[in-house]
């Protein structure tokens, strides 16, 4: 308990700030938020049940952050290169290929990666300070509300 108060009183302000300042710092954000996700997921699932090396999800998996900040018009064509190479990786280099592996790797990055990449553009809308801000804010009344029940 005493670990979650403690990241709490670092954490939710430094959210906050970069969420306040916008463009890179919450970038940065959302990418550290992504390859902590990402990280998670591997450990937990993709460890035991999908060759793809670790790497390859980061790489995937900070995609799409980049291209909704950089390029969000062309999100559709960088979705769809993901997959091709994705699937043109698993059938080269993982010998005993299994769609389950596959959908187990590209569930993991679209799943944290794509929602997590959805906070730019919500932050990039007018007033998007403060619709993130209440995103934020719902979740973590959600988290501790669930911690306590």
């Amino acid at each position: 308990m005493l670990r979650r108060v403690i990241t709490s009183l670092i954490g939710v302000p430094l959210i906050l700030i970069c969420a306040y300042w916008g463009r890179v710092p919450f970038l940065l954000l959302v990418l550290v938020m992504v390859m902590t996700g990402i990280y998670e997921f591997y450990n937990l699932v993709l460890k035991f049940s999908s060759k793809t090396p670790l790497f390859l999800h980061i790489v995937g998996a900070l995609i799409f952050p980049l291209t909704f900040y950089f390029a969000p018009d062309f999100a559709a064509l960088f979705f769809f290169l993901f997959l091709l190479i994705y699937y043109l990786y698993h059938l080269a280099h993982i010998e005993d290929f299994t769609p389950i592996s596959l959908g187990l790797t590209i569930l993991a990055v679209l799943y944290i990666s794509y929602g997590f990449s959805h906070l730019l553009l919500l932050r990039s809308l007018e007033n998007g300070f403060w619709l993130t801000f209440y995103v934020f804010i719902t979740v973590w009344a959600t988290d501790i509300g669930a911690y306590f029940v």
